[in-house]
């Protein structure tokens, strides 16, 4: 075949022997033959023609010692000049030089091997392992062979199947057959389907098993959990459903309430809440097949028709949170405006994230509460809250606790092959250079690597920055931009910062009670001015602290070039203003006022461009939206004073900085070892 036809499924084919192309639609491909191109041979056919051409001089050589035979022979009686005795011919032989000898022997030897394959000289010296590798008792490598199996073997045990029938056959498949049977049962128990005859013109749903082994903040095993899906994609929109979204508590909410958990001394517990989804009512007609596993007593023609939401399907989270705040409502519990997720009632607050619930409180009306929502939901009670969402809540004293992720941090160095890195004290060099095309690079550092490695990469560590860890955000933000097309470079400096974040894995998120009368809620922010090399655009950052514990912090490109450092400050201090806003009415209705939002800033010019527009023929440009600050001002809901830079909080969320500075941002930001 040498090409295709005009339209699909023609084809150009090449007839070699008639030297005739021609197209066709009959074809048949046999991809085990390789046809080689005139002037090429492969190296079978090169073997086979040099052993057939030392046999065919060996042949003639022989050829001629017979007529030389045939030649003396043929002589008779008669005397030979040509004859020559063996002591003549060894004398003959002794006057040749030593150097003609030498020079025929690598002729002979270039004639022999002109027609053979070019085989590499191999080294005939025998390697030896450095004396480091080579230790006298050998005890030493069968304990690591014997502890690498029990590992593997380990490993395996706590593999995940993902499959049914892996499941089944897996070497945990005791645990496995018990999470089926304990999922089926469940479904039943709630009443999810009941056994029909399936409609005219309409179709069933598949379903689907998964597996997951749950674990605590250690990492130990301590649920094998089965979970029947369906397969949502199947569903059509305006026929199997209608709305889909579900709201879940946000990250800077559940900080937020955790830090006023440790200032008002309330205890702290978590409760999960089994096969929530199947507690949902759904408004569809929907059927599914009957799963895996299932051994109820279905007749040929029928199937399972859903009376509950199943998970998996598009409107279960919907369904279910649905579900939960009008039983919450009940419970004369407020829902905020500001986070539809967090609840409070006079003397408890909730955190919900889609099952998992977080009270805050005293210890006596927390156990109330529990009484009554297990009435109404099987649930699992999980004590004392130690680990939510990748979170690691660990208490030092009533007055002090500190939240990590070093077990997720864990997972993100061993996925990425980072175990054996070597230490490095700051996330980014304060002075990089890093652009799209590197073009003040060399080749090797402009070569483009796996996008798809280095996009799971920066996911990682976005969901780690957000978290607990305001000190990464400026790298993330910067290593984010070039996701599209990544360099070499570019995973170089990701590297990097995946080794700061192996070496301050042990750093936490301190918040401790502060006894002070000091300001309760209070706000920094700081801008890069033009630090993008590339386009010159500005780098925006705040920081906001409950009583000096950090709830929210955030790191953006702005999407404006800034024609000044001020004009850049002011940009940066409008986003920081509608955040702090934003925290300061959620403290409003749960009933913590905090007065006037205070919002430090180390730009004196921006501070007077908020109360007075003082340079206005060089402010003038500047979006209305952006003057939002000012309004707010005058509505006199924040005030904007001055900070010098060397205390400046959100300095670290700008730009790189040099070791010194870095942790002493990081003690600003009580992020602490």
């Amino acid at each position: 075949m040498i090409g295709y036809g005009e339209s699909e499924g023609v084809y150009w084919i090449y007839d070699k022997e008639n030297q005739k192309a021609f197209r066709s639609r009959d074809i048949k491909f046999n991809e085990n033959r390789i046809l080689a191109n005139k002037g090429q041979e492969t190296n079978e056919l090169i073997l086979s023609r040099a052993i057939s051409n030392t046999q065919i001089k060996d042949k003639s050589n022989e050829e001629d010692n017979d007529d030389k035979k045939e030649k003396s022979n043929g002589s008779g009686g008669e005397e030979n000049e040509d004859f020559e005795s063996k002591d003549d011919k060894e004398e003959k032989d002794n006057f040749e030089s030593k150097e003609d000898k030498e020079a025929k022997n690598e002729r002979d030897k270039s004639e022999n091997n002109s027609n053979l394959l070019t085989v590499p000289r191999r080294s005939n010296r025998a390697s030896r392992p450095p004396e480091r590798y080579r230790p006298d008792d050998y005890s030493y490598q069968v304990s690591f062979f014997l502890e690498y199996l029990n590992l593997f073997e380990s490993d395996k045990n706590n593999e995940e199947p993902t499959t049914f029938d892996e499941a089944i056959n897996f070497p945990m498949k005791k645990n496995w057959n018990e999470a089926i049977k304990s999922e089926i049962n469940s479904l039943e128990e709630n009443d999810v389907w009941s056994f029909a005859k399936l409609p005219d013109g309409m179709k069933t749903i598949k379903t689907k098993w998964l597996f997951k082994i749950k674990r605590n903040a250690k990492n130990e095993p301590v649920r094998y959990k089965a979970r029947l899906v369906a397969k949502g994609y199947d569903q059509e929109m305006g026929i199997d459903y209608q709305e889909t979204f579900a709201p879940v508590v946000k990250l800077q909410s559940l900080r937020l309430l955790i830090a006023i958990a440790v200032q008002e001394g309330l205890k702290m517990h978590h409760v999960d809440i089994s096969t929530a989804f199947l507690y949902g009512d759904i408004d569809e007609e929907i059927y599914i097949d009957p799963p895996e596993g299932f051994t109820g007593n279905l007749k040929s023609n029928q199937v399972l028709k859903l009376n509950r939401a199943l998970y998996g399907l598009k409107q279960a989270p919907r369904c279910w949170n649905k579900k939960l705040v009008n039983f919450l409502k009940l419970l004369k519990f407020k829902q905020l405006n500001t986070d539809n997720c967090v609840f409070y009632s006079p003397s408890l607050f909730l955190a919900i994230y889609v099952d998992d619930i977080v009270i805050m409180g005293a210890f006596e009306k927390i156990n109330f509460f529990k009484s009554l929502i297990s009435d109404k939901f099987k649930t699992k009670d999980l004590g004392e809250l130690s680990y939510i969402l990748g979170l690691e809540i660990n208490y030092l004293r009533e007055d002090c606790f500190i939240i990590n992720q070093q077990q997720y941090i864990d997972k993100i160095i061993k996925r990425f092959g980072q175990n054996d890195c070597k230490q490095t004290d700051i996330p980014i060099h304060p002075n990089h250079k890093l652009t799209s095309e590197l073009s003040n690079e060399n080749d090797q550092l402009r070569k483009l690597i796996d996008a798809k490695t280095y996009r799971q990469a920066i996911g990682s560590l976005i969901y780690l920055m957000i978290s607990t860890r305001p000190d990464i955000s400026y790298s993330v933000s910067v290593l984010s931009r070039y996701m599209q097309m990544p360099r070499e470079l570019h995973w170089r400096y990701l590297k990097r910062l995946l080794r700061y974040v192996k070496t301050t894995k042990h750093y936490n998120l301190v918040y401790q009670r502060d006894n002070t009368k000091e300001i309760e809620f209070i706000g920094y922010s700081d801008a890069d001015y033009a630090g993008n090399i590339e386009d010159r655009k500005s780098t925006s950052g705040y920081v906001f602290k409950y009583k000096n514990c950090p709830v929210s912090w955030n790191c953006s490109k702005q999407k404006v070039v800034s024609l000044s450092s001020t004009e850049s400050e002011y940009i940066a201090l409008t986003l920081a203003v509608k955040e702090g806003l934003w925290l300061n009415q959620l403290l409003n209705e749960l009933n913590l006022s905090t007065g006037k939002v205070k919002i430090f800033c180390d730009n004196k010019s921006t501070i007077c461009l908020t109360k007075n527009p003082e340079f206005h023929s060089r402010s003038k440009h500047i979006d209305i939206r952006y003057h939002f600050v000012r309004e707010k001002i005058n509505e006199r809901l924040l005030d904007i004073e001055y900070l010098p830079t060397e205390d400046m909080v959100a300095d670290i969320l700008t730009k790189g900085l040099s070791k010194v500075k870095h942790y002493r941002a990081l003690d600003l930001l009580n992020l602490r070892n």
